[in-house]
């Protein structure tokens, strides 16, 4: 299909009847284009990512738990996506620690049996987990939540000598905000 407006419009009038649904993959907005392009730019000997991913998901609905439906996004788009990006290719991670607080607060646990079968009985509706990448001394350390809103995505990258933050849905806008360690004067 071509990208043009009008053979979008022309397929969404096809689409008559059926439910269509799109997203927005955070791994190709132009922030973490520009983090990327920054981070090879400024190499570190160290490299310390914070994410917070969390959102109140409302009304309960099938689910895995948040450490499936939330904290796999930024864990995917450091390891398989940044990371490589910037010449680091995670050849061992360790997960070092790792504290879940089981809730079926938000979960529709007949719902999820029907897709996931009896394995997942216990959803974990909070996670914080921490990885290490030894050879490159590579720190990733998270927190996802379906019970604490408000919505809040967030990637800070931290360096020996710069700070950045990726922020996203912040009032329907991505951020990025560089910053220099020493002084905190913004750079982007």
């Amino acid at each position: 299909m071509d990208n043009s407006y009008k053979d979008l419009k022309e397929f969404y009038k096809n689409l008559k009847g059926l439910k269509f649904s799109t997203a927005y993959l955070i791994r190709f907005s132009p922030n973490i284009q520009k983090a990327i392009e920054f981070l090879k730019s400024n190499k570190s000997n160290k490299y310390e990512f914070e994410v917070i991913w969390k959102k109140d998901r409302g009304n309960a609905r099938p689910s895995a738990g948040v450490h499936i439906d939330e904290a796999t996004h930024s864990i995917d788009i450091i390891l398989s996506h940044i990371l490589p990006k910037i010449g680091i290719i995670p050849n061992k991670i360790i997960l070092n620690n790792i504290n879940t607080k089981f809730s079926n607060k938000q979960i529709n646990i007949e719902e999820q049996k029907k897709i996931y079968g009896n394995k997942l009985n216990r959803p974990s509706g909070e996670i914080r987990y921490e990885y290490l990448i030894p050879k490159y001394n590579t720190i990733i350390k998270g927190f996802s939540s379906f019970l604490n809103g408000p919505q809040e995505r967030k990637i800070i990258i931290k360096t020996q000598k710069h700070r950045l933050e990726l922020i996203y849905d912040f009032e329907k806008k991505d951020i990025i905000i560089i910053k220099e360690n020493e002084n905190n004067n913004i750079i982007y």
